[in-house]
């Protein structure tokens, strides 16, 4: 209740017009069109409009719009002239101006400008929400429903001019003209009030006072009893107004009449009868102009004046509560430095001031006037300018400042004398120094803080003495005595609490430590409360909680103290606590625990606030603030009155980057954006910026700040930093968008806040129609695929029979293949024993020549068999892609004419004409010979086969420039039309009759063999054929070997190719002569070697197995096995001089026994030779690769497998002679595989080591390759041919040999001891043993020449 009192008091008290005036301006920089206002006007949303003589602008607290002739001139939309000298506005919000003499209305809801009146306008007026315009000499109204000016009445004189217009509060309307003021009573003609006089304006108050003003003479005040009184300037009266050229009134919230002149704004006061002048003036806040014209109050009690060449300058009365001290030394109502410091009130009630450099000021509040005291050694004065700290004391009236490097100063106000102990009283300099940092009053004695410490002062005696007895250092910073006699007193970044009256009695708080911050302490105070507060330097504001001994922050962070550096502490006369920031002032209620704060620049007006500056609590709750710039005064009280009410409110819109106004192309908005509440957009207008803004311009006490959301969009609420709101790429939907203030009045119970609802429609292809259409379209869909897949199941159902038959066709083609080619290999063994038989017999020389020859017959019709069987095993390699090609280039002549010859005597014994047709004798051509016969075998077989008896069959060879053609013409049978396409499909025969005429078997996959073999050489085949006419076969085949890859083509002819390719069935001759038993011995016999050599034969086929023993029996000592696994054994016990293996046999196969002998080390030296019904090269590698020496195809030839076998046995035994005679001969070449290369290398080695070892024998070397002596033995003899001590005598003796060529300077002795001979003579007998010469002789016979 205390403070309300208070509060009324002091607002009673200010209310008489002592409130300063702080000036804000609006000119060019802020956006307005043009300096010289002429018209001020405040519009239904709470914008001003500025009417200057270069266009219209609108300001709206952020930016300001400007409407000039040369901007819509140009587009020819908007009729805006130049000098505007009226606005107005009716009921309805809309804005009524006149621009170059024309009337111009702007529609508030549509936002756009229409000339109602293109000349002749001279003055407009709103009374009652109705436009009044002066048109001429004449008055008009405005017609809304007609839209059309309305006649009202004619002036009295026809060369009169409106010029202003006023409806009293007793409903009678004052005209004022060019030429008198009159007065229009209803029902009554006009009556000249003040004739003869240029009437400028009419303004009533809130006491009912009609305020005249005369343009060039004074005004008038007409009062409520019809008295007028004439103001006119008189130089001799300061109370009166400043100027005759009076243009406009306006009365504030308290009262006060503001009149503008030609000389600067005055005030009257009506309480007091007194004027006050404002003019321009070169203080901070002033004036920019001093001739003003229009006076304007708004709705929230601000003045606003338009000056001729300074723009718009403005205030609010109410809220601008700061009066700002700037520095002017040329002024005594001006500081002379501007950065003000530490301050004290006297019992006077007047303000000294210390400055950091200017020296003591005396400030008189009544007068407003500063007086200075500066150092001046050549007078009494203060000890130096630059001034640290102050005190008072009211009993004595005497100032205590505190200087730097002056020391202290007393000054005695009453005698005004200074006094200056430092440089008066040597002892002071000895306890103080020259520097006092901070000082107080307490118990009559002045306490003080200097580079020496903390020591006190007697104020009735004036000495000074250490505080504490013990002199102790505790720091020179700030300080505070508490209520209970504690001086707390900071030091470094922390603080020292101790008893004055009892030194030991004390606490030392260090930074960091009980919730103390990290920062240095500034200042420290105690409330009423006796609560302690430090204010610090980086940390913020810390309360001390005595009773848990701890500290407690605020922070930026946690509370809304306006900074964490916190300068200086004050008690307000309300209790609160007074907290100077770099960021301005801080209010905080400690009980509430409650911060208002004041921001420097905003509201204060005060460019910066450092340390050192100081704050001042007057008596009566006027608060004094120090800045580095000047001083600004103002009443706390005042400060936190409820602010003037104002709105929020969505000024522009932007779509896709777009502005959009109302009724325009976008169709958004049918009215004003701030009239609208909710907008609809198309799914592509979904890129938004929406501008906001307030009617807000009187000072906040700190930046307004906002933030928004848009629900539906956003998760939580957003900062806004410059009043702009964008969003992109929205989805279509609803939303809301919401924005409201973040910082607002403490007094308000929710912060101001506008919606707006938009709405994002959803493009026509996602409305619900498009979806209902989707979803039949879906269904429809659906339902097609439903009866496509149903007939595709169906199709797939037929096809799937179809496929499945052709599968089953494919597969019993493929089981026929598999079966002829199982059915071939089984033929092979079968037909084996059968030619082996036959050769056998052929080779006897008692056949008589009648069974020679029916012999010879079987024999060749068992090898068209054979040739048959791999026909068709060459077609199914063909089939699985097995075959490959190796053409080279030769030439085709001959070898087709080979071919051809071939079937030449079976053409004369059928007596066919048979030709051969070439164009020349050398053509080349790029082929594969092997494979290239088979083809025209085929056709000629196919020729004679379907060829009557005295026919024709002609092979023709052509040559073009790119390919050869091969044509095989016969006059048979022909083939019937629907059978050419077949003929080339595998197992089909045309039945043409062939029966009558052949009756030889076939396959069915000659011609399917003949043309893939001819597309495997990238030609063609084809048939022309008519029944009864004969067949002609043509073959193309491209020139050059560009159609084929590398590793078709063979780099030469190859080796195994015989020159002759004819078929064994064309190639047979008629005798075959005798092989005897003694031609098979002879084969084997080598000179100085007749020992029995042996044999193992393993198969399985018992027939073949017993005609194997038959043909080898009279050679070799034959070992019998009949699988694998048995051949294994065998070899192992019998080590036989070369094996001879079936491939495919029960239990264990030839090429895994082959494998298994190639790497045992006692058996790995036989030869091995697989004999095998598969013929493919696969297969054949398989073989080799196991290790077989040799690899021989079923049906066999019973020569060749001897020769081959004989041959392999045969180089080992040359090898093994040539090791023991030679010297230079390498034994590596003993090895046919790794194991023995590797066991001769070791063996060598050990010989190399034991050279010269005489005791050297065959069991160290047995004992070295860790084998047993009988396997040493074994293995060496089967190897070399010799035992291990003939292999170690033989090496030696070999190098013996090499040392005697190469060594001449050894002796023989010196080459027997190294090589291990116990004496010269026995190496001497062995060496002539080995090489038929001494040692001597040879050494002898090397060195002579050749």
């Amino acid at each position: 209740m205390r403070r309300i009192i208070i509060s009324l008091i002091m607002l009673l008290g200010f209310c008489s017009g002592i409130y300063p005036i702080y000036f804000k301006h609006i000119g060019m920089q802020e956006g307005l069109s043009q300096l010289s206002v002429m018209a001020i006007y405040q519009d239904q949303l709470g914008r001003m409009w500025f009417g200057t003589e270069e266009g219209i602008s609108i300001y709206n607290g952020v930016q300001t719009i400007v409407y000039k002739p040369s901007e819509y001139y140009r587009e020819n939309t908007n009729p805006i002239g130049n000098q505007t000298h009226f606005i107005a506005g009716d009921k309805d919000g809309n804005v009524f101006f006149d621009s170059d003499n024309a009337l111009i209305r702007y529609d508030i809801r549509t936002q756009k400008f229409s000339c109602l009146r293109e000349s002749g306008v001279v003055g407009i007026s709103s009374i009652k929400g109705v436009i009044w315009v002066g048109a001429t000499d004449s008055l008009f109204t405005w017609n809304p429903e007609t839209e059309k000016l309305d006649f009202a009445m004619k002036l009295e004189y026809s060369n009169q001019r409106l010029t202003c217009m006023k409806e009293d509060s007793n409903g009678q309307y004052w005209i004022g003209t060019t030429d008198g003021l009159y007065v229009k009573k209803e029902g009554e003609p006009l009556t000249s009030v003040i004739p003869g006089e240029d009437i400028y304006s009419i303004y009533e108050d809130s006491r009912y006072n009609l305020w005249i003003s005369i343009r060039m003479n004074g005004m008038y005040k007409k009062d409520v009893y019809g008295n007028f009184t004439r103001y006119r300037y008189d130089p001799s009266n300061p109370n009166n107004i400043s100027s005759n050229q009076v243009r406009d009134f306006a009365e504030d919230n308290f009262g006060n009449i503001w009149i503008g002149t030609f000389t600067g704004l005055n005030k009257y006061n009506p309480i007091s009868g007194k004027f006050e002048v404002y003019a321009r003036n070169p203080l901070p806040g002033s004036m920019t102009h001093s001739s003003v014209f229009p006076i304007y109050k708004d709705r929230q009690g601000t003045i606003w004046l338009g000056t001729y060449y300074g723009g718009v300058n403005y205030f609010n009365p109410g809220t601008d509560l700061f009066t700002v001290y700037t520095a002017n030394n040329a002024r005594n109502d001006c500081l002379n430095y501007p950065f003000v410091g530490k301050m004290v009130e006297d019992k006077d009630d007047n303000v000294w001031i210390c400055t950091e450099g200017g020296g003591l000021h005396f400030f008189d509040r009544k007068t407003k006037t500063f007086t200075y005291f500066m150092a001046d050694e050549s007078r009494n004065s203060i000890a130096h300018n630059n001034l640290k700290a102050i005190a008072y004391s009211p009993e004595r009236n005497k100032l205590y400042i505190g200087t730097h490097t002056g020391g202290l100063s007393i000054y005695d106000i009453k005698n005004k004398k200074f006094k200056n102990p430092y440089f008066e009283d040597p002892s002071y300099a000895v306890i103080a120094g020259d520097r006092i940092n901070n000082m107080c009053i307490y118990n009559d004695e002045l306490i003080c803080t200097g580079p020496k410490g903390i020591f006190k002062m007697n104020l009735d005696t004036e000495k000074v003495a250490p505080l504490f007895n013990s002199g102790k250092y505790y720091g020179n910073t700030c300080f505070w005595v508490d209520s209970k006699g504690y001086l707390w007193l900071a030091y470094g970044k922390g603080v020292w609490k101790i008893n004055l009256k009892d030194e030991t009695d004390q606490i030392q708080f260090r930074s960091g430590e009980n919730g103390l911050g990290a920062f240095p302490i500034s200042q420290i105070i105690e409330d009423k409360q006796g609560r302690i507060f430090l204010g610090t330097r980086g940390s913020g504001l810390f309360y001390y909680d005595e009773n848990k001994n701890q500290f407690i922050g605020y922070t930026t962070e946690n509370s809304f103290i306006a900074s964490n550096y916190c300068y200086e502490l004050a008690l307000s006369t309300i209790d609160q606590l007074v907290i100077t920031g770099d960021k301005g002032i801080t209010f905080f209620d400690p009980d509430q625990n409650l911060f208002k704060v004041v921001e420097l620049g905003t509201a204060l007006p005060l460019s910066g606030i450092n340390t050192g500056c100081g704050i001042l609590v007057c008596r009566n709750g006027e608060i004094f603030v120090g800045s580095s710039n000047g001083m600004a005064t103002f009443f706390e009280q005042q400060l936190f009155n409820s602010t003037k009410d104002y709105q929020l409110f969505f000024s522009d819109l932007y779509i896709n980057n777009e502005p959009v106004i109302a009724n325009d192309h976008n169709k958004v908005l049918n009215t004003a954006l701030p009239y609208t509440r909710e907008i609809e957009l198309a799914h592509n207008q979904n890129n938004l910026i929406l501008t906001f803004t307030s009617n807000n311009y009187v000072n906040t006490l700190k930046k307004a700040a906002y933030e928004y959301m848009l629900e539906g969009f956003d998760k939580k609420w957003v900062p806004s930093k410059d009043n702009n709101i964008s969003y992109t790429n929205l989805n279509p939907g609803k939303y809301t968008l919401i924005v409201r203030e973040i910082q607002y009045d403490p007094n308000q119970e929710h912060p101001r806040t506008i919606k707006m609802d938009i709405h994002i429609h959803s493009p026509w292809y996602a409305s619900k129609l498009a979806y209902f259409l989707y979803l039949v379209l879906i269904a429809s869909i659906l339902y097609s695929f439903y009866r496509f897949k149903k007939s595709q199941f169906m199709l797939q159902t037929s096809l799937e029979m179809e496929r499945k038959e052709k599968e089953a066709i494919e597969e019993l083609n493929q089981a026929k293949l598999q079966f002829f080619s199982n059915i071939s290999h089984e033929f092979r063994t079968p037909l084996t024993l059968i030619i082996s038989q036959i050769e056998l017999l052929l080779q006897s020389s008692s056949l008589s020549p009648s069974v020679y020859n029916k012999l010879l017959k079987v024999y060749r019709n068992t090898y068209h068999m054979r040739n048959l069987i791999s026909e068709l095993l060459d077609f199914r390699k063909l089939e699985q892609g097995h075959m490959k090609l190796k053409v080279y280039e030769q030439n085709i002549v001959p070898f087709l004419k080979e071919i051809y010859l071939s079937f030449y005597e079976y053409a004369s014994s059928r007596s066919i004409t048979y030709k051969f047709t070439a164009p020349e004798d050398d053509i080349p051509c790029w082929f594969d010979p092997k494979q290239m016969q088979k083809v025209f075998y085929n056709l000629l077989s196919n020729a004679f086969k379907y060829t009557k008896p005295n026919a024709t069959i002609e092979m023709i060879l052509e040559s073009k420039e790119k390919e050869v053609i091969i044509k095989v013409i016969d006059n048979g049978v022909g083939i019937n039309k629907e059978d050419i396409d077949k003929i080339f499909d595998r197992f089909y025969q045309a039945e043409n009759g062939i029966s009558n005429i052949t009756k030889t078997p076939s396959t069915g996959i000659g011609l399917a063999l003949t043309k893939n073999i001819i597309e495997l050489h990238h030609g063609t085949i084809q048939v022309e054929s008519t029944p009864g006419y004969g067949s002609i076969f043509i073959v193309r085949l491209l020139k050059g070997s560009a159609q084929f890859t590398d590793t078709e083509r063979a780099q030469e002819k190859l080796e195994d190719q015989q020159d002759s390719l004819v078929p064994d069935t064309v190639a047979f001759t008629d005798h075959m002569e005798e092989f005897t038993d003694t031609d098979q011995k002879d084969m084997l016999i080598i000179e100085g070697d007749d020992s029995p050599r042996s044999i193992l034969l393993v198969e399985d086929n018992e027939e073949l197995l017993q005609i194997l023993n038959s043909l080898f029996s009279p050679t070799y000592r034959v070992i019998l096995a009949r699988n694998g696994k048995e051949g294994l054994e065998k070899a192992r016990e019998e080590r036989p001089d070369i094996i001879v293996s079936d491939v495919m046999m029960p239990e264990m196969s030839g090429t895994e026994m082959c494998m298994k002998i190639k790497n045992d080390f006692d058996v790995c030296h036989i030869p091995v030779v697989l004999l095998t019904a598969l013929t493919s090269a696969e297969q054949s590698i398989e073989g080799l690769q196991r290790g077989a020496d040799d690899y021989i195809n079923k049906p066999f030839n019973a020569k060749v497998l001897q020769a081959r076998c004989n041959n392999l046995v045969r180089n080992r035994i040359i090898l093994q002679k040539k090791f023991s005679q030679q010297k230079d001969f390498d034994a590596q070449s003993l090895a046919s595989n790794p194991i023995d290369q590797k066991f001769l290398d070791t063996v060598n080695s050990i010989i190399e080591k034991n050279l010269d070892n005489i005791d050297f024998d065959m069991n160290m070397m047995a004992r070295e390759l860790g084998l047993s002596r009988s396997s040493l033995y074994a293995k060496f003899k089967a190897l070399t041919g010799m035992t291990p001590n003939d292999f170690v005598l033989n090496c030696k003796l070999k190098r013996a040999a090499t040392m005697l060529v190469n060594s001449p300077d050894l002796q023989i002795a010196d080459i027997s001891d190294q090589l291990g001979f116990g004496s010269p003579r026995y190496f001497t007998r062995c060496f002539k043993a080995q090489f038929e010469i001494t040692p001597a002789e040879y050494r002898k016979k090397t060195e002579s020449p050749t």
